[in-house]
């Protein structure tokens, strides 16, 4: 009786640790898949070698929030850590401008960054941009040009090239499996406040140049709570435009540098 008693307790232990396990192995699946999420790894650009204090990664994101097949694009970030060992919560993070420069070139910018006295600074690489994963690349547009240029062709005629070399890129990244709607600014946008949710930032500073200052404003009318301090600089955004090949453009028009404050909210 006590055999059986004892075997009995046994089994049921086993049995209550194997659930017990599962639900935890499942549980830890579904945070390693989770989305959005952040992933630590090797820089996607090369380390400038006086640069010793950097971190790089990839947030991983949904194409298109609304989309019910719910791929997944990967963008790199670099993080240039503070010269100060205790530095303030609230990093600035920087994208570059065109629409559709690549940010990462700034991992070399340590000594242009006063805010690295007592900030972090974070890189962010933009959806579709040079080093994110997809990168929206048209060959057939450069190759239009310069044939264009080589053929000596009328603006008129060499902007037709250009159209429809842009519309065969449209077209073939579409094959490829890529929504080339998706890559605008109101993703790209969500994209900057899925980073600060994974990274559990309370606050963030940003700044952009150029066509980031239109991303910057769009945070901040989309997201305005936990944005403290906003430097969009260079141009605002004018009317949006969508060209023949599905990319937004923006036109924009000279303004002063503005500086939104705490909860700023644009209209």
């Amino acid at each position: 009786m006590f055999r059986i008693g004892f075997r009995l307790a046994n089994f049921l232990c086993v049995f209550f640790f194997a659930c017990s396990f599962g639900v935890f192995a499942q549980d830890f699946d579904s945070i390693k898949n989770s989305v959005p999420r952040f992933e630590k790894s090797d820089c996607a650009v090369p380390v400038p070698q006086n640069e010793k204090n950097v971190e790089c990664g990839y947030l991983v994101v949904f194409e298109e929030r609304k989309a019910k097949n719910k791929k997944t694009i990967r963008l790199p970030i670099v993080f240039l850590k503070s010269d100060n060992p205790n530095p303030k919560p609230d990093p600035i993070l920087r994208t570059m401008g065109g629409p559709g420069a690549s940010s990462l070139r700034m991992i070399g910018g340590r000594r242009f960054s006063p805010w690295l006295k007592d900030r972090d600074v974070i890189i962010f690489e933009q959806r579709g941009t040079k080093y994110a994963q997809p990168a929206l690349e048209c060959p057939e547009v450069n190759e239009a040009n310069i044939n264009s240029a080589k053929r000596q062709l009328d603006a008129q005629t060499a902007r037709k090239n250009e159209i429809r070399a842009a519309e065969a890129c449209f077209e073939r990244l579409k094959k490829q499996g890529i929504n080339p709607g998706a890559y605008n600014s109101a993703e790209s946008a969500a994209d900057i406040e899925d980073l600060r949710r994974v990274l559990k930032l309370e606050k963030i500073n940003l700044y952009g140049i150029s066509y980031s200052a239109c991303l910057m404003l769009n945070v901040m009318r989309d997201f305005p709570g936990p944005v403290l301090l906003g430097l969009p600089s260079g141009h605002t955004a004018g009317p949006t435009l969508t060209l023949p090949f599905g990319v937004e453009a923006t036109v924009s028009v000279e303004a002063t540098p503005r500086i939104v404050i705490e909860e700023a909210a644009v209209s």
